[in-house]
């Protein structure tokens, strides 16, 4: 019994009332009740006295932050999300039909569960588990690759080996977690951050152009027109114009698109010309002027992709 009040304390995700409501109705006790309370509170207290000297930021607060990222990306990243698997699936879609009726469209979704931090405090590997709201394997797999990038940008020890029915494995993974009466780490916190995320913005951006040669009147390199749905497959899975487009059973497909092999480097950029150029910096909003979407492939701490529907400027 004292090594599950141990373990509940370290996950970090209860206080000390929820402690003692679990171990009395999972366990028969043979202590009485008061000296039961004793000993959780000085579990607890040790707990935090040990928290004191921990290396900060620790391996969850880290998390965190990836998570924040992921769900101001459009994916659904979930702390905790219940006991079991299908305990997270199920908080997952409680947030995409909530989602829904706030006009958004998330990406998919990824989580870890009460058992998987469990494992996580005994062998030092956390599991996530990652998955999208429609069978499709190719759009799973963009999902996970996005989750893999944003986690090995903070320095996880991260590995994945393709499979989309596998999870995700964050390796020499130190779980450290103090409860805090002021934690907000359940599916609202979710919703709010992708509620208000700018990544679903509406689709106002003009249409193509007819060109000459594939490069409208400039000096930029020959390039080869395709429709939407010909390309589409090569769009990131938070990429605002291929949710869209799956939700509103091809709405773009039909659209013409210039594609550029390879890299491109320009000087400036003419917003107003439907042209998928690859950034080499940062960019930020300048007006409200339509403007072409922006995929940007350099990795980025906070963007990893702009919207389609604003006008942007290299810093």
């Amino acid at each position: 019994m004292i090594e599950q009040i141990e373990l509940l304390v370290k996950t970090g995700f209860h206080s000390l009332e929820e402690i003692f409501e679990i171990v009395t109705e999972q366990y028969d006790i043979s202590i009485e009740e008061e000296q039961l309370q004793t000993e959780i509170n000085s579990l607890f207290n040790r707990h935090v006295e040990a928290s004191e000297q921990w290396a900060r930021p620790t391996h969850f607060e880290n998390l965190v932050m990836v998570f924040d990222m992921l769900c101001d990306g459009g994916i659904i990243a979930l702390h905790n999300a219940g006991i079991t698997m299908n305990d997270g699936i199920d908080d997952a879609n409680e947030c995409y039909e909530e989602l829904i009726k706030r006009g958004k469209l998330p990406a998919g979704y990824c989580f870890y569960h009460e058992q998987d931090i469990e494992r996580a405090i005994d062998s030092n590997v956390l599991l996530i588990a990652f998955g999208t709201f429609r069978e499709n394997p190719e759009h799973a797999a963009k999902v996970a690759n996005v989750i893999v990038s944003f986690l090995e940008s903070f320095g996880f020890n991260v590995h994945w080996d393709g499979d989309i029915n596998s999870r995700i494995e964050l390796l020499n993974f130190e779980w450290r977690k103090t409860y805090s009466e002021h934690d907000s780490y359940g599916l609202e916190r979710a919703v709010e951050i992708i509620a208000e995320s700018s990544y679903d913005l509406a689709f106002n951006a003009r249409r193509p152009l007819d060109v000459d040669g594939g490069k409208a009147g400039s000096n930029l390199p020959a390039c080869t027109k395709h429709t939407f749905s010909e390309i589409k497959h090569l769009l990131p899975a938070d990429c605002w114009a291929y949710s869209r487009n799956e939700k509103n059973d091809g709405e773009f497909d039909n659209e013409t698109v210039l594609v550029y092999d390879g890299d491109l480097a320009v000087d400036h950029i003419h917003l107003d010309d439907p042209l998928g150029i690859v950034a080499e910096s940062g960019f930020k909003r300048c007006s409200q002027k339509d403007a072409i979407g922006l995929k940007i492939t350099r990795n980025m701490t906070r963007v990893k992709y702009l919207s389609i529907g604003k006008e942007y400027s290299k810093d």
